[in-house]
């Protein structure tokens, strides 16, 4: 027996049982999209997706229950949740009868949101009252699309960011001395930084504390609930070599050596350990899977492609 959420009907457009996506639409950047589902449903490995596009993938479970896992990390999902999928990253799922709403998220807005924490299997759980908020704007985004112009878009999708960082700070139990707005300020600048010189094979704590004027200490305080700022650096540098391989394997000509040097890891065989302990996938695998797919889809594509994801 499936498990139902007490808040907000659900859109009509997705009263009917199917398997299908409803098609999807867009609000800003964002695409919108809801399911219905009759049958248990295993997503085993996550496609990569093949555009020149990069996002996560936000699922609000209206009806059904079920359990995920992101990387080996077991969480249950209930009627109510909002959950977040990278859809770069495996993940899978068990699910009982039931329907989503589902958003696409470009990754850049998101990760801003979530000031550049892992945000691959986050669950905004039903009992938050700003949980019920975002989810009464993800409905809401779902039944207006078609009808929203393109400035209305603009204003309900930074909406929805800023609900999202809201809830996202919520749920990161963030230290004290990251917590007050001078050092999420601070930290922003820094992730911006980061992401901006990836490239550079000086990137790291030194070049962050002169740059930013602040004692190791303080840089490592700042980063303390994400495992370090060395992480941090890590991490993004992984997530930029995976868009490398699987997005521009004919674009760039570059061998998969070239990408793992130019991103600071010092041989191919210690990028190859890290690439696949992130996406438990090797370096060649992530190539050969990009040259399966079909590199640069049309925005109606696109939307076909990312209406069969939130299905």
């Amino acid at each position: 027996m499936s498990t139902e959420w007490t808040g907000p009907d659900l859109p009509k457009t997705a009263t009917a049982p199917t398997s299908e996506a409803i098609r999807p639409l867009l609000v800003g950047g964002v695409i919108v999209g809801s399911t219905t589902f009759d049958d248990q449903h295993r997503h085993d490995r996550n496609p990569i997706i093949q555009s020149e596009l990069d996002h996560y993938l936000l699922q609000l479970y209206m009806v059904g229950a079920g359990e995920a896992w992101c990387e080996d990390r077991p969480f249950l999902i209930h009627a109510g949740d909002i959950c977040i999928f990278d859809l770069a990253r495996p993940f899978s799922a068990v699910v009982t009868p039931g329907s989503t709403v589902s958003l696409i998220l470009p990754r850049n807005s998101l990760d801003r949101a979530g000031r550049g924490k892992s945000l691959h299997g986050i669950i905004l759980p039903s009992g938050r009252p700003l949980t019920r908020i975002l989810a009464d704007l993800v409905l809401g985004m779902c039944r207006t699309a078609s009808d929203l112009s393109n400035e209305e878009a603009s204003v309900v999708e930074q909406a929805l960011l800023n609900l999202l960082a809201a809830g996202l700070a919520q749920q990161s139990h963030e230290t004290p001395a990251a917590s007050t707005p001078m050092m999420q300020m601070l930290r922003q600048q820094i992730l911006d930084f980061i992401e901006a010189h990836l490239y550079e094979r000086e990137l790291g704590p030194s070049l962050l504390m002169q740059r930013h004027q602040i004692s190791r200490a303080h840089l490592y305080r700042i980063f303390a609930a994400d495992g370090g700022i060395a992480k941090i650096i890590r991490d993004k540098r992984l997530d930029a070599a995976y868009r490398e391989i699987a997005l521009g394997t004919k674009a760039t000509g570059k061998s998969i050596t070239d990408v793992a040097l130019q991103l600071g890891f010092s041989n191919s065989s210690q990028f190859a350990r890290a690439f696949q302990r992130r996406f438990t996938m090797t370096p060649s695998e992530a190539r050969q899977e990009s040259l399966r797919g079909h590199v640069g889809r049309s925005q109606p594509e696109l939307r076909v492609h990312f209406g069969r994801q939130v299905a």
